[in-house]
């Protein structure tokens, strides 16, 4: 059994609502239309009727035959309802409303509201014949080189893939994560299996999926997040955020969780069951981050949880220590429209042909921010998780169209601009957790060609996570690791 039931919670998820997953059942002797498309189209998916291929009549034939099953999209357990394509048991995430259906007060699941309502009268339809298949030869097409200890990872978790286990990778930030798992999806696509990435950030996924798509360029791939494009049924590598695995059920052999503790998939037990739902009974599961939770660490030092610890850079210098700055009362400062002079004046006295990230303790925050650094000459703009604009801003970031990007956490994970410097103003805020001061500190010195990067962190009195992140940096530098070969 994976680990996904019990993971962060500590007590068991509920059980999956769908009892049955594809089977190797052969093609039913009954003549099907479109066989294959349909197969191809709804194998491993939970489906709405508007979202098959076909109409109802032929969607009826399929459900006769046995090939889909059909199940009530919203059931109710006791007095509470529950929505069978998402797993949202909060009555607070329940609506009613006028529905075509006759009825003045038909219940609609809110939760999962953007991949189209589901009503309590809406049936979903999910694939039970043979699972649609295919087997890539040699689907890997990458001609870097790992270091040693991107190795020891990439070896373990190809192990694990193979056996149907689950490890968690911890390694710092910029150890180069992403080119440790190549070798186990490789080797999962060449044995005809399904792989899913999955991370709560839709900036990763948008960053991971033009890399990976580059080095497996022969394998179906598709990338699910908001608003993104139409992705493809036949994709044997799915990129997604956690909110889209909702659509998926019982589909993935192989399922790779990035940034396993960032926020919301953290502290949302419905993600967590949206994700265990997408895996096939005994898929292997790989967690990827640098910063895993207390309960986690027990669970490696107990043997419960199998694990690498890669504590170096895929180039080998050290990560870079933040260094701690008095800004004083920065939020009386903000409130007035003004930055703290400690840190425009390192702005002003710092290398400006590199990058700079500014991370903002709030979207409020934001603005000011700009708007003062843009005063003083600087291009400057400002992104939050709002942002329609989000994208096109961190890619003139990345082009060097911006000198410094202003942002909240949203950015903390996963987006990689080459010799980025970073400052944190107000790094005294709560929301400045350990976990996220770490995180946030990794944006720094990813690139060979500058491997030293700054990190400053501007504060009004020094807490307790500033003071663990510096000594959580100075551990990971100090200890050993084997040297490149």
């Amino acid at each position: 059994m994976n680990m996904l039931s019990t993971w962060f919670t500590g007590s068991s998820q509920s059980a999956s609502p769908f009892p049955s997953f594809s089977s190797d059942a052969e093609i039913p002797a009954i003549p099907l239309p479109d066989y294959t498309k349909m197969q191809v189209h709804c194998s491993g998916r939970a489906l709405l009727a508007q979202e098959m291929p076909h109409d109802q009549k032929i969607i009826k034939a399929y459900v006769q035959a046995g090939m889909l099953q059909e199940v009530p999209a919203i059931t109710k357990q006791g007095t509470l309802w529950r929505c069978l394509r998402c797993s949202n048991k909060n009555p607070g995430l329940f609506g009613v409303h006028a529905c075509a259906c006759g009825r003045e007060r038909c219940v609609y699941c809110r939760e999962c509201l953007e991949m189209g309502r589901v009503s309590a009268c809406t049936p979903l339809y999910y694939w039970t014949g043979p699972k649609a298949s295919g087997v890539f030869t040699d689907p890997l097409v990458w001609s870097g080189r790992l270091s040693s200890g991107q190795e020891r990872a990439s070896r373990a978790a190809a192990a694990a893939g193979l056996r149907k286990e689950e490890l968690y990778i911890w390694a710092v930030c910029g150890a180069g994560k992403t080119e440790m798992m190549f070798q186990a999806v490789a080797e999962a696509l060449a044995r005809g299996e399904r792989v899913l990435w999955t991370t709560p950030r839709t900036d990763v996924v948008r960053e991971l999926y033009p890399r990976l798509a580059e080095v497996f360029p022969g394998v179906p791939a598709a990338a699910w997040y908001a608003a993104s494009p139409e992705a493809r049924p036949e994709a044997r590598l799915v990129l997604a955020t956690a909110h889209q695995a909702r659509r998926f059920k019982g589909a993935f052999d192989v399922v790779i969780i990035d940034e396993v503790d960032a926020f919301p998939y953290v502290f949302d037990p419905g993600l967590q069951q949206a994700v265990r739902e997408a895996c096939s009974p005994h898929a292997a599961v790989i967690y990827l981050s640098a910063t895993p939770g207390g309960k986690e660490q027990q669970r490696m030092k107990s043997g419960a949880l199998s694990y690498v610890r890669v504590p170096r850079r895929f180039h080998g210098h050290p990560l870079p220590v933040p260094e701690c700055r008095w800004a004083g009362n920065w939020r009386l400062q903000l409130s007035r429209g003004r930055l703290p002079p400690a840190l425009l004046q390192w702005c002003r006295s710092r290398d400006t042909a590199y990058p700079l990230f500014v991370f903002v303790p709030s979207v409020a925050a934001v603005r000011p921010a700009v708007e003062v650094l843009r005063t003083e000459g600087f291009r400057c703009d400002g992104v939050h998780a709002e942002d329609e604009k989000r994208e096109e801003k961190i890619t003139a970031f990345r082009e060097e169209q911006i000198d410094i990007l202003v942002t909240t956490t949203i950015l903390e994970r996963g987006v990689t601009v080459p010799k980025a410097d970073v400052a944190v103003l107000g790094a005294d805020d709560d929301i400045f957790t350990e976990s996220a001061l770490v995180q946030i500190a990794g944006r720094a010195g990813r690139n060979p060609e500058r491997p030293e990067g700054d990190v400053v962190f501007f504060h009004y009195g020094r807490t307790k996570a500033m003071q663990q992140t510096v000594r959580h940096i100075q551990t990971m530098n100090r200890e050993e690791a084997a040297p490149d070969e």
